[in-house]
């Protein structure tokens, strides 16, 4: 298959940090925190809050907790078949293809994938709740995707 393309050069699995890796902020009380509103503030208030994440691929995002804890987290859809369909969108996904993202919800993946399309693409993020279509359109008004990442060592 060639050369495979990645847009992540962080540790894998338990490969140590590299020197030259910028450090994720480290924030001890963040996950009994978010476990907390998770399992006994929301259950009871049955409201979200609003939260900004920065994602692995480097694109700022507003998501609603609980259901964005694991990008607060750790940057990414955490999910098993959300992790195989983000390595999938990382290898397949080119520079000026067209992508369109059918149940965008908050556009996770229409994010990830304007930043593999680059400015010569095009993204369609389609969202067919309400509720979930106007925080998709707030969030993607201003959005200018970041230079496409490095080509492979």
């Amino acid at each position: 298959m060639g050369e495979e393309k990645r847009i992540w050069n962080g540790p894998v699995g338990g490969q140590k940090k590299r020197a030259s890796q910028p450090n994720r902020p480290r924030t001890p009380l963040r996950y009994p925190m978010l476990m907390g509103f998770n399992k006994v503030v929301y259950p009871i208030l049955k409201r979200g809050i609003s939260v900004h994440a920065k994602t692995f691929f480097g694109i700022r995002m507003k998501t609603l907790l609980p259901a964005g804890t694991d990008i607060l987290l750790n940057g990414i859809k955490s999910h098993d078949s959300e992790i195989r369909l983000t390595k999938f969108l990382t290898r397949h996904v080119q520079p000026g293809d067209t992508f369109i993202d059918v149940g965008a919800h908050y556009g996770y993946y229409a994010l990830l994938a304007s930043t593999l399309v680059g400015d010569k693409g095009h993204v369609y993020a389609i969202e067919a709740s309400a509720h979930s279509f106007e925080l998709l359109k707030a969030r993607l008004k201003n959005h200018t995707p970041p230079p496409p990442p490095p080509p492979p060592i």
